[in-house]
This record gives structure tokens, sequence and C-alpha cells, in this order.
């Protein structure tokens, strides 16, 4: 499991340490040059051959970039799966269900001690929720809640007071509602046409 981008926002990582950050870099240095604003589209390339056009907008209004290959890397809870949709080439995102994740801020030493560098499930018959999974990282210990249908906050609320939860954490915690949580959407079929 990994961050996509730097966080939680509560973290104190660095900014450049994410996985987006890595590929970007890598990208740079074989060769690619770095053109950093908004794509608003992509268009076929003329007569319907292999290239296609990516349409960002710049101060002076939009331009276009010709490309040979365009490799879209977003992810579900982004707006731009409905950019690539509108492009015509056929893709449609996969369908989705809300989930829910939370970071709990631990110190290492009680990480390694209770988690080790295993991700842990659990399921404990609950109606709304199928599973949860638990997985380590650097000061934090990231939640999932992955649910029957979509779930919301009164989900988070209720699975971080059970005992089998608890178990797992020091003597006396209880879970911050400031503490990093979203409720983002978690893909439960394939993308048509995502190639």
């Amino acid at each position: 499991s990994i961050y996509r981008g730097n966080g939680p926002w509560s973290g104190t990582s660095h900014p450049d340490i994410s996985f987006d950050e890595f590929l970007l870099k890598h990208a740079i240095e074989l060769g690619a040059t770095l053109v950093h604003r908004r794509v608003e589209g992509i268009e076929p390339g003329p007569g319907g051959g292999a290239r296609a056009s990516i349409v960002y907008r710049t101060d002076d209004g939009p331009e276009r970039l010709d490309a040979d290959l365009v490799v879209a890397a977003c992810g579900i809870n982004s707006t731009f799966p409905a950019v690539l949709e509108q492009a015509g080439f056929g893709y449609r995102r996969p369908q989705a269900k809300r989930a829910c994740q939370a970071e709990i801020p631990l110190p290492d030493e009680l990480i390694d001690a209770h988690f080790g560098n295993s991700v842990h499930l659990l399921d404990l018959g609950l109606e709304r929720i199928r599973f949860a999974a638990l997985v380590p990282k650097r000061g934090f210990v990231t939640l999932t809640l992955i649910g029957r249908g979509d779930i919301g906050k009164e989900d988070l609320l209720e699975f971080v007071s059970r005992p089998e939860l608890l178990a797992k954490l020091p003597s006396g915690w209880k879970f911050d509602e400031r503490s990093c949580h979203c409720y983002p959407l978690m893909p439960v079929s394939a993308a048509h046409r995502a190639t």
C-alpha cells in the first residue's frame, strides 16, 4: 500500500515523498518534459490516426500538444475520468462504491510491535461493513472500511469503538474526529475500454 500523494495532511513527510512524485521524476530523468498545466481535454488525432492532441489551458487561452502516446494516470476520485469519457475513445469509468479511510497516528515503535509490516484484515460480521483493513506506515496506520453499500461517518465512528480494533491500539485510545479521514470512491468493476 502506498500514498499516491504526500499525505496524510497531518503527517510530517517531506512534500516530495509520494508515488506520483517518484513517477514524475523518473519520467523526467528518461527525457520527458514537464508542462505544468491543467489538461482540459484529449482529442483524437487528425483523420482518426493513432496520434492524439492534449488540450490544456494557458494564460493566453487553450493550447494543444500533439502526442503519439497518452497515458492518463488518475484516480477514480479525480475529475479527470469525466474528461476521458468525453474524449471519444469509448472509455467509461468503473462502477464504484463509497468507502472510508482514516489515518491513525501512532509511534513507529508501537506500529512495529503491534502491526509489523503486514496488512491486517478484520471481518467482524457487521451488517454494513464487509471488512476493515489496517495498513501500517511510518507514523500512521491506515484504516480502510469497505461496506456492502456506500458507507459514511456514522459507520466510521461505530467501527473505531469496536473492541476488536481497540485491542490492537494503545490502552485508552480514542478516535479524534480531527484526524485525517475521507470517504473516497473505490472501484468495484473494471473500466470500459481503458486501453
